[in-house]
């Protein structure tokens, strides 16, 4: 677990510098094209498509980095009035069952990547491969399956250096 933690977090801090390139991005060309309509009366044709597809890499790649850090919305009060061992249980399970959704999601989307890439489909007004477009979805979901394992070895390596503290104290 020692070994993989700085792989991962080096992983989580390139996905980190993605979404926040894609935000800029998205967020620059939400400028420039409302600045455009409102000042020039110009539109540009491009402009709503690569938006969009930039605020999706921002999400995927943005979100799997905030379950990484566990900054993703939760209900603190009712984890907090837990007692402490079912809190680190329904913790653990929790990590899991995102694991297990992510995972699924990601072979799901992957499916679709590929019928993508094997049409060689196209966006209509970028005209860029549609296997782009779809590749945050399998990447996302593959690298908040990660995280989330990852958080799940990082509770149960706690737990069990609790529990071998607690026996050679005793």
């Amino acid at each position: 677990m020692r070994l993989l933690q700085p792989l991962v977090g080096r992983l989580e801090r390139v996905t980190a510098v993605l979404a926040a390139v894609a935000l800029a991005g998205f967020t620059a060309i939400i400028i420039v094209e409302v600045s455009a309509r409102f000042l020039l009366g110009v539109s540009f044709f491009w402009a709503n498509e690569a938006a969009t597809y930039l605020f999706v890499y921002s999400v995927f790649f943005g979100s799997s980095v905030a379950l990484s850090r566990g900054q993703l919305m939760g209900i603190a009060e009712l984890r907090e009035a837990l007692p402490d061992p079912v809190r680190r249980l329904l913790s653990m399970a929790s990590h899991l069952l995102i694991a297990g959704f992510c995972g699924l999601a990601c072979a799901t989307s992957l499916q679709l990547w590929s019928h993508a890439w094997s049409r060689g489909a196209i966006s209509p007004a970028l005209e860029i491969p549609m296997h782009v477009v779809y590749l945050p979805l399998p990447l996302g979901f593959a690298l908040m399956a990660l995280f989330a394992l990852n958080l799940l070895a990082a509770e149960i390596a706690a737990q069990l250096a609790a529990i071998r503290a607690r026996a050679g104290g005793e």
